[in-house]
């Protein structure tokens, strides 16, 4: 697994032995006289190659019964092949699995032929060569992520590092193109007149508009100043015309420990208004009641 590169005989095992039976069966077909199916006498020179049965006493009339048992017109298709070939590993090898059997029955003899070998070191060839490509294509990847993850760093590094350049130039260009603006303008006498004119207006405009300002501000103080006078002359007005009012009775009445005080007042506008105030000794507390007619 860990082999810069991969050998086929690390995947000689891995050939799937279906795959090697299928081969067998084609290569059994090839013999003389070629054809599709295998023959009894094919299928006698194939037992007698890989020696099937041959722990067995009467090989060969178990041989020729599991030839009669699955042919069909004495031939052997490619799923009759397979399925003679798992009785007679089952014949072989009693003490295994069907499938263990077949599989010991395969390795043991069907590899041993000369086309079949050749197949299977042929698909191991292949099997290493997929197995060391996906490494390779894996590594391609992966160096081809790094490269551009380092080609994007290096890339964003140059073009932040060219952006503080151009912007550093850019204010060293506008600086050097503002001094000789203002150089010029300094010599030029005209220059120098739109410069005091600009000031004298700036001055001007400044004084109209705090001068603008403190007069708004003072001409709010005096209205507020004459609203507040109007309340106070409107408040004395009524307190001079309480005191126009006349007395027209007024009598002390006492009730217990209660001292009442009843009194009329006559105003000017011939309204009459009657004042009741009640005094209490015992809390010293003087209630007042105004009636109007």
């Amino acid at each position: 697994e860990r082999a810069v590169h991969q050998q086929r005989i690390q995947f000689f095992e891995k050939v799937p032995f279906l795959e090697v039976i299928d081969e067998a069966f084609h290569a059994v077909c090839r013999w003389h006289p070629k054809g599709t199916l295998i023959d009894n006498v094919k299928w006698a020179k194939l037992c007698r190659q890989m020696r099937f049965l041959s722990n067995m006493k009467n090989s060969k009339h178990e041989i020729d019964m599991a030839f009669v048992r699955h042919s069909d017109a004495r031939k052997l298709d490619l799923v009759r092949f397979h399925s003679i070939l798992d009785d007679i590993a089952s014949m072989q090898h009693p003490e295994l699995t069907k499938e263990n059997a077949l599989i010991k029955t395969v390795w043991s003899s069907i590899v041993t032929l000369t086309d079949v070998n050749a197949m299977m070191w042929k698909e191991a060839k292949a099997m290493a060569l997929r197995h060391e490509s996906l490494r390779v294509c894996a590594e391609t990847r992966i160096a081809a992520f790094v490269r551009k993850e380092i080609q994007e760093s290096k890339s964003k590094e140059m073009k932040s590092a060219a952006l503080i350049i151009q912007k550093q130039m850019r204010q060293v260009f506008a600086r050097r193109f503002v001094a000789s603006l203002l150089k010029k303008m300094k010599e030029d006498e005209m220059f120098q007149l739109r410069i005091k004119c600009a000031t004298s207006l700036q001055t001007s405009w400044r004084r109209f508009f705090w001068r603008n300002r403190f007069l708004n501000h003072k001409k709010r103080k005096i209205e507020c100043e004459r609203q507040n006078n109007t309340k106070k002359r409107e408040h004395l007005r009524q307190k001079r015309r309480l005191s126009l009012a006349s007395l027209v009775y007024r009598d002390v009445i006492r009730i217990d420990t209660t001292i009442a005080t009843v009194s009329i007042h006559l105003y000017e506008d011939v309204q009459t208004t009657m004042l009741l105030k009640v005094y209490v000794p015992s809390t010293r507390e003087t209630f007042s009641f105004r009636l109007n007619e």
